[in-house]
């Protein structure tokens, strides 16, 4: 899944599609006797995620990983995400705002926003998320 995702493969169906393209490569890490996973497999495994669940893990991760950022830029902007729509549950395209990390290269995190324009009402509590002292080592 994450290979397909950083190849712009962002849904089900694209992934299993990566999936199949890529399956002698794929073959050679994992036991694949029925071959890869189908669109409808990976739309059950993402519809089991808890995205806030996902988050604390990847935070937790990030800050692991992580070496401290000395006087480090942030940049925060806000997107909408690509193909993050739904036509058939009438669910809008999915806006999020992100703090990145110029020098490292590195997403720090993001929280979704109601809607289109609503960034500023969000930046407050993504910075806060940030955890800003523990990117510097010294967060209690």
């Amino acid at each position: 899944m994450c290979r397909g995702s950083r190849c712009r493969n962002v849904g089900g169906q694209d992934i299993a599609d990566y999936g199949r393209m890529e399956h002698t490569w794929l073959a050679t890490f994992l036991d694949l006797p029925h071959g890869s996973a189908s669109h409808d497999t990976f739309r059950r495994v993402f519809s089991l995620v808890d995205p806030q669940g996902l988050e604390q893990c990847f935070r937790r991760w990030i800050a692991s990983a992580a070496p401290p950022l000395p006087r480090e830029v942030f940049a925060i902007d806000g997107k909408t995400v690509h193909r993050s729509f739904d036509r058939g549950r009438a669910q809008g395209p999915l806006h999020v705002v992100s703090a990145f990390a110029t020098q490292q290269g590195l997403s720090l995190g993001q929280v979704a926003v109601v809607g289109k324009g609503q960034e500023l009402t969000a930046i407050p509590v993504l910075i806060k998320s940030l955890c800003l002292e523990q990117i510097r080592g010294q967060c209690t």
